[in-house]
C-alpha cells in the first residue's frame, strides 16, 4: 500500500461490499425462514414469529446483529491483511489503527439504523400521557414548566402485555432535554404500570422490569447528551 491515495480506495472499495452484504443478507434470510412449510417451523425455536410479534422483532435483531458483526469482522480482516501485505513496517500500525477506528464507526452507524429499522415504533401518545394511565403532559417545576411526554409501542396480548415506552422531556420551547425508556406490563398489576411520580425536583418512572428511573428537573447537560445519543438513553 504504497499511499494514503490507495489506502483509502480500498477502504472505501471494502466499505461498498460490506453495506451490499449487510443490506442484502438479512432480507434473504428472512424471506427463508417465511418459505419454509410451518410443519417444519414449528418444531423450532426460532421460528416462533409465527405467534409472537416479540419473538419476530427479537429476530430480526439477531439477523441483523450477526450479520453486521459478521460483515464488519470481514471488512477489518481484508483491510489488515491487504494493509500487511502492500504496507512499509513503518506505516502498518497507522493503517491498522485507522482501519479499526473507522470500522468502529462503521459498527456504531451501523448498530443506530438498524435499530431504527427494525426497533419499536413509537405512538399513542395522548394515552399514556392521560391522568388516568401514566399521568405526563405539561407540568411546573418550581415555577418553570416543562412537557413530558409517554409514548408507548402498543403490544398485543400476545406478546404478554409487555409495553416498551419512550418518555420525553422538553422546555417550553420544545427543545429535548431529556429521554429516556423503559417498560411497563398492563396485565400484571398495577405496581407494573404505575403512573410517574413527582418530585419538587425530579421525575420518577416505575420500570416493571429493571431499576426505577429517577430523572432530574431541570435535566443536566448529561441527560441533554444521552437524550441524543443512541444507545445512551
Amino acid at each position: 500500500m504504497s499511499s494514503p491515495r490507495t489506502y483509502v480506495k480500498r477502504l472505501l472499495i471494502g466499505s461498498l461490499f460490506t453495506v451490499i452484504f449487510m443490506v442484502l443478507t438479512p432480507p434473504v434470510l428472512l424471506a427463508l425462514l417465511f418459505i419454509v412449510p410451518h410443519p417444519i417451523s414449528g418444531d423450532f425455536p426460532v421460528f416462533l414469529w409465527r405467534i409472537s410479534e416479540e419473538k419476530e422483532l427479537q429476530l430480526r435483531v439477531a439477523l441483523l446483529g450477526g450479520t453486521m458483526i459478521v460483515a464488519l469482522f470481514s471488512f477489518f480482516v481484508w483491510m489488515a491483511k491487504e494493509i500487511i501485505k502492500d504496507s512499509a513496517p513503518h506505516q502498518r500500525r497507522r493503517y491498522l489503527s485507522a482501519t479499526a477506528i473507522y470500522t468502529s464507526l462503521l459498527f456504531y452507524g451501523f448498530a443506530i439504523g438498524g435499530m431504527r429499522l427494525v426497533g419499536p415504533q413509537y405512538g399513542r401518545c395522548e394515552f399514556y400521557n392521560s391522568p388516568t394511565t401514566l399521568d405526563a403532559g405539561r407540568k411546573v417545576f418550581n415555577g418553570v414548566t416543562y412537557d413530558i411526554q409517554v409514548c408507548g409501542s402498543a403490544p398485543r396480548p400476545q406478546d404478554g402485555d409487555n409495553d416498551r415506552l419512550q418518555l420525553t422531556v422538553r422546555d417550553e420551547r420544545g427543545e429535548m432535554l431529556a429521554r429516556r425508556h423503559y417498560s411497563v406490563n398492563w396485565e400484571a398489576g398495577t405496581s407494573f404500570h404505575e403512573p410517574l411520580q413527582y418530585d419538587k425536583d425530579a421525575v420518577v418512572i416505575s420500570n416493571a422490569f429493571g431499576e426505577d428511573i429517577r430523572i432530574a428537573i431541570p435535566p443536566s447537560r448529561f441527560d441533554w447528551i444521552r437524550a441524543r445519543v443512541p444507545f445512551l438513553d
